[in-house]
């Protein structure tokens, strides 16, 4: 498995998980493997769904806008539909930071939460992309 590969050769001291439930299988491999969380380990997950907010509060999380980029999205794919010009990059939406509860310990800092920012590009095609 690639997660226990990563923690036992490369000893990574934070992993920022490219979604939360793969930030939950990389708190428990760890755990598995001894690894303490956070102490030794601090990981981020990204996405904050209701799911996670609910279900595992504990989960630092980036959590994404998801009724904006709903709305956004069908905003311009009716744009596009009308037969309007519609640009492919530029959409900037704010996320929010979930701290979690334990598993990812964390100092106050002088950056606010607010100034996280996940920029949408939207493809000719209609796809969403995140970059």
């Amino acid at each position: 498995m690639e997660i226990k590969n990563i923690l036992t050769r490369q000893r990574p001291d934070a992993i920022f998980a490219s979604d939360d439930l793969t930030a939950i299988l990389v708190i428990k491999i760890a755990q598995e493997l001894g690894i303490s969380v956070p102490e030794e380990l601090k990981v981020i997950g990204y996405d904050g769904t209701y799911f996670i907010e609910n279900y595992y509060p504990q989960l630092a999380t980036i959590k994404q806008p998801l009724e904006e980029i709903a709305c956004l999205t069908v905003d311009l794919l009716l744009q596009k539909i009308e037969g309007k010009e519609v640009a492919t990059t530029g959409y900037f939406l704010p996320v929010t930071l979930l701290p979690g509860k334990k598993v990812f310990k964390h100092k106050k800092t002088q950056t606010d939460p607010s100034e996280f920012f996940m920029i949408l590009s939207f493809l000719d095609n209609a796809w969403l992309s995140l970059g």
